[in-house]
């Protein structure tokens, strides 16, 4: 004999067998393991809030396992569309506490993280958003929230290493990441104004995006520079800044040089070339300053191009859809504001 050899085929196909079963073994009690050290954890996390004083009659609707956790979830969705966000939290912290499978408690854990996000309470949309991550770290929709929520609290270095993350996940997030390197400079301390204004030119001249933000800026930090930067393809969505420019801040020969700014501020009442416009708006006012009548102004409303919500405030990341450099202008004719002189005779 040359030496024992196994060369049955019954012996390998037992070996074989005691392998797979080994590891199906310890990947069974690995998995017990991680999913009693997850439960653990969330359970820490739910105690760290109290469900709202108000609304502690609706915990026995709440922990009823006779409801679905599909219609509870329905009433969460509802409470949030409606505006009622502690309603809407409790609700899916409840469920939480249920033994729902791991995709079920990854959508209950990004609910509960949009819901405080929406309601303003970004420290524990924060912590949510890290506990859903720690727990399912391929979530986008979390990392996009968790990336603006810095964004919002100006931590511009750590939304750029979310989006980083992010950017591994999902493609089209340049316009994202140009935003958070304008918003960085803007708000770098280290950075004298003039430094600031080199830097987002710098950026601006580049991309050409983002017209409302960087003249914005530039009007507020560096009027005659920001000046340079107008042309005829982007003043209509500039209309509510230049508007609500002071007549010191004005350059009259970029105005001149351009037919629909020297029609706003026509309209405004300055003396320019324009007496007529093909802008309704500011043809009526013009009409109106023309004969004297100044019972007429000019508002703004803003579009956002993605979504199509309409804000009576102007935004540089739509509060809806969270996209950015979404904005369009759109003029409202309104009542000008005067006084009237009611001294008794």
């Amino acid at each position: 004999m040359d030496g024992l050899e196994y060369r049955d085929p019954l012996f390998g196909i037992i070996v074989f067998t005691a392998l797979i079963f080994i590891v199906t073994f310890f990947n069974y009690w690995w998995g017990l393991f991680k999913r009693r050290e997850q439960n653990l954890n969330l359970g820490k996390f739910l105690q760290q809030y109290e469900l709202h004083s108000d609304y502690k009659h609706l915990d026995s609707l709440l922990h009823a396992t006779s409801i679905p956790a599909k219609s509870l979830q329905l009433l969460a969705s509802a409470y949030y569309n409606s505006g009622d966000f502690e309603k809407s939290i409790d609700i899916y912290r409840t469920l939480l506490q249920r033994p729902e499978s791991p995709q079920e408690r990854k959508h209950i854990m990004l609910q509960l993280g949009k819901t405080y996000f929406k309601a303003g309470f970004m420290q524990r949309a924060k912590e949510t958003l890290m506990q859903l991550l720690k727990l399912y770290p391929r979530t986008p929709e979390a990392l996009m929230h968790l990336m603006i929520i810095h964004e919002r609290l100006k931590s511009y270095d750590k939304a750029h290493e979310v989006l980083e993350s992010l950017q591994m996940q999902q493609e089209n997030l340049q316009k994202d990441a140009l935003f958070l390197l304008i918003m960085k400079a803007m708000h770098n301390k280290k950075l004298s104004n003039e430094e600031k204004t080199i830097e987002i030119i710098k950026l601006y001249l580049h991309h050409n995006r983002f017209h409302r933000l960087v003249l914005g800026f530039l009007f507020r930090s560096n009027n005659q520079s920001a000046w340079e930067y107008i042309n005829e393809d982007i003043v209509f969505n500039l209309t509510d800044i230049l508007w609500n420019l002071r007549e010191s801040q004005l350059n009259f020969d970029i105005i001149s040089s351009i037919p629909y700014l020297s029609e706003l501020y026509a309209a405004k009442g300055y003396q320019t070339d324009s007496n007529q416009s093909n802008v309704f708006e500011l043809n009526v006012l013009i009409g109106l300053k023309n004969s004297d009548n100044c019972s007429a102004d000019l508002q703004f409303e803003y579009l956002c191009d993605e979504c199509k919500h309409v804000f009576p405030f102007s935004f540089h990341r739509c509060p809806n859809c969270l996209h950015v450099d979404t904005l369009r202008c759109e003029l409202i004719l309104s009542r000008g504001e005067y006084e009237e002189d009611y001294a008794l005779q």
